[in-house]
């Protein structure tokens, strides 16, 4: 294996350590709901290291993977030409939806 990579995964898995250790701290909780949380395969791999997760992490992330589908909803409809006049008009935010949508299902770097 790279050794880059090899440096890389356990530089990720030390980090969900340091996640799971401070899930009950106060401050952690707030700036963690102030951002856009984490991308699925590091919600896999935190969830598959703690038994129970807290209701609010599980809560958060569901309702946020709920809001990109909804939105690359309205995207693929505005895709499609069969729809005519009845496609939906998209914010420039919303045009942007599938890159938004790669990064949560694979991750920042596309792995």
């Amino acid at each position: 294996m790279c050794i880059v990579c090899e440096l890389s995964k356990e530089t990720e898995v030390r980090h969900i350590s340091v996640m799971i250790e401070y899930l009950d701290d106060k401050e952690f909780k707030g700036k963690l709901l102030a951002s856009e949380g984490l991308c699925i395969p590091h919600y896999e791999m935190l969830s598959a290291q703690i038994k129970v997760l807290p209701k609010w992490f599980a809560d958060f992330h569901i309702k946020r993977y709920k809001e990109v589908l909804g939105k690359l909803d309205k995207y693929l409809d505005n895709c499609n030409f069969s729809l005519g006049d009845k496609r939906p008009l998209l914010a420039y935010d919303e045009q942007l939806i599938w890159k938004k949508t790669v990064k949560i299902l694979f991750g920042f770097e596309g792995k």
